[in-house]
């Protein structure tokens, strides 16, 4: 067995191994997803990938996987490179502690990084490996109880399962709100500046126009739609939601988002209602790892789901723990799923 920087001579078999354990329709097994998470990136290195995968010694048959994203962060002042690790993958007869060697093979000498969906039995490896805890929360809701329940049976069973629903194409004005699947550079401008002025004081991502492209509205990348009101000097309250298929069912996400106090928040949260239902979604999820946020959605009602995964931060030079995050889904792979896929006989 054998731990390998991913390299594009690998994708067929990669691509083999992906289908077999990801599913024959997951977005983890297209060139597309590859080519937008590592060669488009802004933040990518040149010539590197944030892949590293387990190949066996017989016949190099890629039997392990673990992906990041590449994102900058700014940590006590200084902005620094943060490898975001997700899709952790080991084929079931490998599954004998392979999944921790990747992410140690994965970090290496990294002096930070970041995982947003750990979940048992690998929330005890980061803890072992010495990652610090977040404090974050996630909020769920469904839209439809009587929907949602037989798309949940339907996707059991395979008997009248609806096909895959995604953002299409708008840009339109609602009630003093904007919604729009292509923003400007204007408008991402403002988007940028007003996340970096939030996580100011914190340690946080930090975001230019052309890394919100590129996570957003890249064409190779998930679908999302932007809602904001106000014009491009100034946006003040807005949100990043993405849509696709999540256990049989339409989910739709808040990836990232803005409010300037709780009533701007609940006008903001109604205007979502309202977008995602049009477009027929089932429920809504949010992950936010933002303390004033996090205190303006619990006084609106929302409460955090008593089981979720685990955030964790990894520093080598040993962070305070009164360190405060402020993080949203747009630092994670949360939304992946509004990546849209189109597979033949298993490839794309």
């Amino acid at each position: 067995m054998r731990l390998l920087g991913y390299q594009p001579t690998m994708f067929a078999k990669y691509q083999v191994f992906a289908c077999d354990n990801f599913g024959q329709e997951a977005y983890q097994g297209t060139e597309g997803y590859i080519r937008w998470l590592y060669d488009e990136n802004p933040c990518t290195v040149r010539g590197e990938t944030g892949m590293v995968v387990a190949v066996t010694d017989e016949d190099n048959a890629v039997v392990g996987c673990l992906h990041t994203m590449q994102l900058e962060w700014r940590i006590h002042g200084r902005v620094h490179a943060v490898p975001t690790v997700h899709d952790i993958m080991v084929s079931e007869d490998h599954r004998t502690g392979l999944g921790a060697m990747l992410l140690m093979k994965s970090i290496g000498d990294t002096r930070y990084a970041f995982v947003a969906g750990a979940t048992p039995p690998f929330t005890a490896v980061y803890r072992e490996l010495g990652w610090h805890k977040m404090r974050v929360s996630w909020y769920r809701r469904i839209l439809t109880p009587l929907r949602t329940a037989m798309q949940l049976l339907a996707g059991r069973t395979g008997v009248g399962r609806s096909p895959a629903i995604y953002f299409q194409d708008v840009s339109i004005g609602s009630g003093g709100w904007t919604w729009t699947t292509c923003p400007g550079n204007g408008t991402l401008e403002c988007v940028a500046h007003r996340l970096n002025r939030r996580g100011e004081n914190k340690v946080a991502p930090t975001w230019t126009t052309k890394q919100l492209y590129w996570r957003f509205f890249h064409p190779f990348g998930p679908r999302h739609l932007m809602i904001y009101r106000g014009g491009d000097a100034e946006i003040e309250d807005f949100c990043i939601l993405s849509l696709g298929p999540r256990k049989g069912l339409a989910l739709a996400r808040v990836v990232e988002i803005a409010a300037r106090s709780q009533k701007d928040l609940a006008d903001l949260l109604d205007e979502i209602d309202k977008c995602i239902r049009e477009f027929g979604a089932h429920a809504l999820s949010i992950y936010c790892g933002s303390r004033e946020l996090n205190i303006m959605y619990e006084s609106l009602g929302w409460k955090n789901m008593t089981t979720s995964p685990d955030s964790y931060f990894f520093s080598n030079n040993s962070m305070a723990a009164t360190t405060e995050y402020s993080t949203n889904g747009s630092a994670a792979d949360i939304g992946f799923e509004a990546i849209r896929t189109v597979r033949i006989s298993g490839r794309e």
